[in-house]
């Protein structure tokens, strides 16, 4: 069986233009992976992350490395160990994207 990388599996899938993804633990390891491979794709990505400038940096970094639309990776503060942070993000999740095809939790690892 051949080693691929995230972007190698998503460039045999179909166009993603016009989906929207949730991803949680976005900025580190498989996380960051499967965003950039998402992007590489068309889709929209909406990403919640604990650490607010930690995540507004990967963010301007991915755009600027995968050279996509900055309006095509987005980022909203998440903290999963805080019930009033979960209800927040869900609720401009929902406010600024009323659609979510799929999502990803905790990604990171």
């Amino acid at each position: 069986m051949s080693k691929q990388t995230a972007k190698q599996v998503a460039s045999k899938s179909s166009d993603q233009s016009g989906k929207n993804f949730l991803v949680t633990g976005a900025y580190t390891g498989l996380g960051d992976q499967t965003v950039r491979a998402l992007l590489s794709v068309g889709a929209q990505v909406i990403v919640g992350c604990r650490n607010q400038l930690r995540m507004e940096q990967w963010i301007n970094q991915v755009i600027q490395e995968e050279d996509v639309d900055e309006q095509l990776l987005v980022g909203y503060p998440l903290d999963l160990g805080d019930f009033q942070s979960i209800a927040d993000f869900a609720a401009v999740v929902k406010e600024n994207h009323p659609v979510i095809d799929v999502s990803g939790y905790d990604c990171a690892f």
